[in-house]
């Protein structure tokens, strides 16, 4: 490695300076003999001040200033095209020129400036000069601080390894920006955004990673709701980006005038809100507000519903049939035959069935039918597959027996209680 003398003050300029000044103190009897020399693998460096402790600090922030000129002139850009070495170079030396005004804000961002420190310092050597003119105290500060060939590589390596990293993240999140599939990847992105930018010290990356952080933030507006079911008591709905679906996995706020129960979950066809309407009004507009968080503001996505109240012209009639397989005393695979009357001009759903029956030692209960009808006159078919033990034989008898059934219509859940004569052949 070559000699290295990094002089604040010409050395023609420091003798003339001494024939106008006469020294007052000094840190020992006799300047040692690097400071009018050089010597291989240090530093050499002199700073003046009216402070002894600011001169002591200057020294070693041209310290700091040397090395950075000597990683500037011997590192290569990792951004694979992005911006040249002579770029590297030139916004580390334009930020060396801006030394004065904005050194120890930006020296903090430089990883290879950690480990600078008076510790480190061999030898140093200080005079308390007064000017014989003006009186004037100046304090010079003078040290030798080691910085062997091999330090400069592992520093070089240092710089080349966090530059490629942080600039990794960029060309990462670069690439991903158009299959974001959540908006946690949003908020992440933008987060992983904010070190990368604080790092770069060239303004062409650093305007890149600006930019890439803006359009980050701008998909948050981009985000819309689609409705994919609406039916009292339940509404399903997805999250939008530019027309493709994405997921969240925050929670949900939901409020409601009139409904109560509030849930939100999401599943696999969506965001599901379930709710009890029991509260609202019929027959007028009711509504649910989801409340989300995109990028730090509150974006609320409000849907509404409306409760028909019905005159409930829907009715079992006329006999029910039961026919059993099995013998008199066992009553199994009992297939179930009713009519059903509708008054309603709109279809209806069947959801379940529970019916006490004399002559069978247990209740039939039906559930999760989902039988669909819409005409005025109807017969439901089921089969009730548990079978049960006949305590009493009817052979066709007429008999009454209690039941009810639950019907969903334009989304309301409706019970029906009902009673009525059957037949059965057991």
């Amino acid at each position: 490695m070559k000699k290295i003398v990094c002089y604040l003050v010409p050395l023609l300029l420091v003798v003339s300076a001494q024939a106008q000044t006469k020294v007052l103190d000094k840190s020992a009897r006799k300047a040692p003999e690097w400071i009018d020399g050089s010597r291989a693998d240090y530093i050499i460096t002199t700073a003046t001040d009216g402070e002894l402790e600011a001169a002591k600090q200057r020294a070693l922030d041209n310290v700091r200033k040397y090395i950075i000129e000597s990683v500037a002139q011997n590192v290569t850009s990792t951004s694979e095209g992005a911006v040249s070495q002579q770029t590297v170079n030139d916004q580390i030396v334009n930020f060396l020129d801006e030394y004065k005004s904005s050194y120890q804000t930006q020296a903090a961002s430089v990883p290879f400036l950690k480990g600078i420190s008076a510790s480190r310092v061999e030898e140093y050597y200080w005079e308390k000069r007064q000017d014989k003119a003006s009186g004037a105290i100046t304090y010079v500060y003078s040290i030798l601080y080691p910085f062997p060939g091999v330090e400069l590589k592992s520093l070089v390596h240092e710089f080349q390894k966090r530059d490629k990293e942080m600039y990794g993240i960029y060309e990462r999140l670069n690439a991903g920006i158009d299959g974001v599939n959540s908006v946690e990847e949003i908020d992440r992105a933008v987060a992983e955004l904010n070190p990368v930018i604080n790092y770069l010290f060239d303004d062409v990356r650093k305007g890149q990673a600006k930019t890439l952080q803006n359009s980050y933030r701008s998909l948050y507006d981009r985000i819309t709701f689609a409705t994919l079911l609406n039916v009292p008591g339940a509404y399903t709905f997805n999250l939008l980006l530019d027309g493709r679906p994405i997921t969240t996995s925050q929670r949900i706020s939901l409020k409601s005038d009139c409904a109560t129960r509030l849930a939100a979950e999401p599943k696999a066809e969506g965001i599901v809100v379930t709710y009890d309407y029991s509260g609202c009004a019929w027959d007028e507009e009711n509504g649910v507000t989801a409340g989300f968080r995109f990028g730090g503001k509150s974006v609320p996505h409000k849907f509404f519903f409306t409760i028909k109240k019905h005159r409930l012209e829907l009715w079992p009639e006329k006999t029910i049939y039961f026919i059993a397989g099995g013998n008199d005393s066992l009553a199994t695979d009992v297939e179930i035959r009713m009519s059903i009357y509708s008054g309603l001009q709109t279809p209806y759903t069947v959801k379940s069935l529970t019916m006490e029956v004399p002559g069978i030692s247990e209740p039939i209960l039906l559930s999760s039918l989902d039988l669909s009808f819409d005409a005025p006159e109807s017969t439901l078919l089921v089969t009730w597959d548990k079978g049960s033990k006949a305590v009493r034989a009817q052979h066709n008898r007429l008999n009454m027996l209690r039941g009810n059934m639950e019907v969903e219509i334009e989304g309301a859940i409706h019970r029906i209680d009902f009673s009525l004569p059957f037949k059965a052949n057991w």
